[in-house]
């Protein structure tokens, strides 16, 4: 290579200096207005100003359009702001600058999962097992997207290529259980017999185990009629559905099978009304059929015709602890709580064994604070003695206690209903609010997002975003997403 001369090294030293000048006098470098930009955007998404957050990240792009950390957050905080198109859009052009891996496959299951979409959800999270072939998450979102889509075969499937993985997972071995409990009998027992290890399955394991023992010689559909009756007792509403559809195919004009098929759809916000009338149609005078119509148009909002059947009912059959827990239900809907309470009550007595009631009465007291301080910590503290595995009675006896002024006795029940059931909306919910009142915030905070991401009714997760609000708290974006998204 030819040498420099002495004059050409100098001239270009000149020259390199008066550049350095001329850059200090520059405007500051992109990269820091960037970064300022990305600040200001983590600022209004750690407050929970979700769109103020979408604009500056918006404005980070128009710098760098290809910037895969700001196409991230953008997803995170449209999905936040419940703009799942805009997360898509954001996905779409992040996926283009990184290409597909498995949390990015995890995060367009969630997005799809959030629209309803759940047969494009369903491809997503099935791609995200490629590279985390034992993701267990994973799994349970395929279940459960499976079962919302009625494909319960397919849901089968995942749960038998999951417990090859995990034999000893209590919540897949509940769930293929109870899907296998309508058609065979002994891969049943044996699933819900390990499931019964975990607390929180033991209930709905052992009703469906009953069912079996109690009814050793009956015929398939009558069995798989009697799975989906134990099935709607634990709340199951899907499975519930599974076994119903179940007992049809064998016996497709069975009023009742059609009354409760059409009652497990009205559970999970379906339209059940064609089943019903079917089943009406069948047997206008079953009295089983017609308080299962009476139920339906309870949940569609027709009190009046619900009342209209409940008080035929009652008057053909007045020691019916069904017919009056279902008044009861009704009028608590009306908002009469003098009524409600005196139906609830008689439903207790009509049923004294009847833990599903004793937890309505429980439940109904503590829910709207009424006579707490004489009466109804009375009648639930009998209850809690009677159904002392019951998570709803024992966290309304610990509230009760709480509310009478005994903290350190609420304290031990509140806690052990969680130990029976650490997924119980209400259980979570109670004793967050206890924690806080005695001081312990972190503790609160932390059970209340547990109920706003996985709460199964509305009204507990409404409430808890109202709890965490009070408290000061924001829910931050991937709290907001939490029930949706995973971790990479």
């Amino acid at each position: 290579m030819r040498s420099l001369s002495l004059s050409t090294v100098l001239r270009w030293s000149v020259r390199i200096g008066l550049i350095a000048v001329c850059l200090a006098w520059l405007p500051q470098p992109r990269s820091d207005v960037l970064s300022a930009i990305v600040t200001r955007g983590d600022t209004a998404q750690a407050d929970g100003h979700f769109a103020e957050a979408i604009h500056q990240y918006q404005a980070g792009l128009e710098i760098h359009p290809t910037d895969s950390l700001l196409l991230d957050k953008l997803v995170t905080s449209s999905l936040a702001a419940n703009r799942t198109d805009l997360a898509l859009i954001y996905l779409e052009r992040l996926t283009a600058v990184t290409g597909w891996s498995p949390s990015l496959y995890r995060r367009a299951a969630a997005i799809y999962s959030q629209q309803r979409r759940t047969d494009i959800a369903l491809a997503y999270w099935y791609a995200s097992l490629q590279d985390r072939p034992d993701d267990r998450n994973a799994f349970r979102q395929l279940v459960t997207a499976a079962l919302a889509q009625r494909e319960w075969d397919e849901a089968l499937t995942y749960l038998q290529r999951w417990l090859q993985i995990d034999p000893h997972d209590e919540w897949a071995l509940y769930q293929a259980g109870l899907l296998l409990a309508p058609k065979e009998l002994a891969t049943t027992q044996r699933y819900l017999s390990q499931a019964l290890a975990d607390p929180q399955y033991r209930a709905g394991a052992q009703r469906v185990l009953k069912v079996f023992s109690d009814h050793p010689a009956d015929l398939p559909p009558t069995l798989a009629l009697r799975v989906g009756l134990a099935l709607l007792d634990s709340g199951e509403w899907s499975l519930a559905e599974h076994a119903f559809t179940v007992a049809l195919i064998g016996d497709p004009n069975n009023p009742n099978a059609l009354a409760f098929l059409g009652l497990s759809r009205d559970q999970q916000g379906l339209d059940g009304a064609a089943q019903v009338e079917r089943a009406l149609a069948l047997a206008p005078d079953d009295p089983q059929v017609r308080y299962v119509a009476a139920v339906h148009w309870r949940i569609r909002g027709d009190t009046a015709q619900a009342l209209a059947i409940l008080d035929q009912l009652g008057t053909q059959n007045p020691v019916n602890a069904a017919v009056a827990a279902e008044i009861g239900t009704v009028y608590r809907v009306l908002g009469d709580q003098v009524k409600t309470l005196e139906w609830y009550k008689l439903a207790v007595g009509l049923a004294p064994e009847n833990e599903q009631f004793a937890a309505l009465l429980a439940a109904f007291y503590v829910d709207e604070d009424i006579r707490i301080q004489d009466e109804g910590l009375l009648v639930i503290s009998n209850l809690a003695q009677k159904f002392s595995n019951n998570a709803t009675i024992i966290t309304c006896y610990g509230w009760a206690l709480y509310r009478v002024g005994r903290p350190n006795e609420a304290r031990i029940n509140l806690e052990r209903a969680l130990s029976l059931n650490s997924t119980d909306d209400r259980a979570r919910y109670l004793y967050a609010l206890f924690m806080d009142s005695i001081g312990e915030r972190n503790t609160a905070i932390s059970s209340l997002l547990y109920v706003y991401q996985n709460a199964t009714e509305q009204r507990f997760r409404d409430l808890a975003i109202r709890a965490l609000t009070q408290m000061g708290y924001q829910p931050n974006a991937q709290d907001l997403i939490g029930k949706l998204s995973t971790s990479p």
